[in-house]
């Protein structure tokens, strides 16, 4: 007889719980830069590129946090689907996948 595997908890408070558990021992790292630094590159970035206010906060907040981040030698990526997000952080120089 094999044991029947726990089903995810579904409600609010179980998805909260698993984050706490994913934020402690998991594989989510918080990232916190500050919020300054991040509003005044997200907002030269819409000036200069027009694209959404949530893309170009992505991209600064990857701007700052990338460089802390990476370890010698690693390369560091920034990932997005969006043609215009990722034309915009390649002017940031970051290297896009």
């Amino acid at each position: 007889m094999r044991a029947t595997p726990s089903k995810p908890d579904p409600t609010f408070s179980g998805i909260l719980a698993r984050l706490d558990v994913d934020l402690t021992d998991g594989p989510i790292t918080l990232v916190a830069e500050p919020q300054d630094d991040v509003e005044r590159i997200a907002l030269n970035i819409v000036r200069t590129d027009g694209i959404r206010a949530m893309d170009a906060w992505h991209i600064a907040v990857a701007t700052l946090a990338l460089p802390e981040l990476s370890g010698p030698g690693d390369e560091a990526v920034f990932v997005t689907r969006d043609a215009d997000q990722a034309h915009a952080a390649q002017r940031q120089n970051l290297t896009v996948l």
